[in-house]
């Protein structure tokens, strides 16, 4: 008898969290072109119903990334004063969150050849 493989919680909490965060690097390069308010809408709608189906899980690490991601002590406590801080800030949030996208691919990675073993 061969048993089927299927994706546990990890696996799958991984890529719920991918692509929430996919989506929100679609909302923050919107906000830095600024010059898609309909892409922008369906984006965020789109985020709005995959949080409502997601597990609380994935919703807390989630927020946790996104908390750190936006934490930067360069932008100071009135979070920005002028547009031109405002780009900055979305484009070091969008490099981090790039980053942590990456990471949870590579975890992805290592878990599909685990299971390969």
């Amino acid at each position: 008898m061969q048993l089927k493989w299927r994706a546990d919680f990890g696996e799958t909490g991984l890529q719920q969290i991918l692509n929430l965060l996919n989506i929100e690097l679609l909302i923050i390069k919107c906000l830095i072109k600024d010059d898609n308010k309909s892409m922008l809408q369906e984006a965020v709608e789109e985020r709005n119903q995959v949080m409502r189906v997601s597990s609380p899980s994935v919703i807390r690490v989630y927020d946790m990334i996104l908390d750190v991601a936006t934490q930067d002590a360069n932008v100071g406590s009135g979070l920005y004063h002028d547009k031109r801080d405002k780009k900055l800030f979305l484009w070091q949030v969008k490099d981090k969150l790039e980053q942590y996208a990456a990471k949870i691919k590579d975890m992805q990675y290592e878990i599909s050849v685990a299971r390969a073993w």
